[in-house]
């Protein structure tokens, strides 16, 4: 009885300094809010030309404050540098979760699967999503 006691205690105080711990750190605010960085992310991909599927990628798209992306694009690789656009979309992402955060923003915790890409009619779109599957498009 007095280890189950022990165990309850010292859990209690993980769990006292791990909510402490939370409660001071504060996130960075980023350099460019998200907005701005939204408005980049979709200037650079919008010569979306392709040739073929090959050159279409998907680039997951802000942050659900339960985890994952808010929604994908399509890019097309024939024209863009995809790993300059991942940095871009990294940093849209991380200050997704410092608005989240700031507001104090819940999401509905589903997973938004990527629905790959396709080219149809020499541009990258989306493919639409299996049924089911939910993957509301990039505002």
């Amino acid at each position: 009885m007095k280890a189950h006691a022990m165990k309850i205690a010292l859990l209690t105080a993980a769990l006292l300094v791990a909510a402490t711990v939370q409660a001071t750190t504060k996130a960075v605010p980023p350099e460019q809010s998200s907005a701005e960085l939204r408005q980049q992310i979709l200037a650079q991909i919008a010569d979306d030309g392709c040739d073929s599927s090959q050159q279409c990628h998907t680039l997951p798209m802000g942050a659900k404050a339960c985890g994952g992306p808010e929604s994908y694009v399509a890019w097309s690789g024939k024209f863009l540098n995809g790993e300059k656009l991942q940095q871009l979309g990294e940093r849209y992402a991380a200050a997704r979760r410092f608005d989240n955060d700031r507001e104090g923003l819940m999401s509905n915790c589903a997973l938004t699967p990527d629905p790959g890409t396709i080219c149809r009619a020499k541009r990258c779109v989306l493919q639409a999503p299996a049924p089911g599957q939910n993957n509301p498009p990039a505002q």
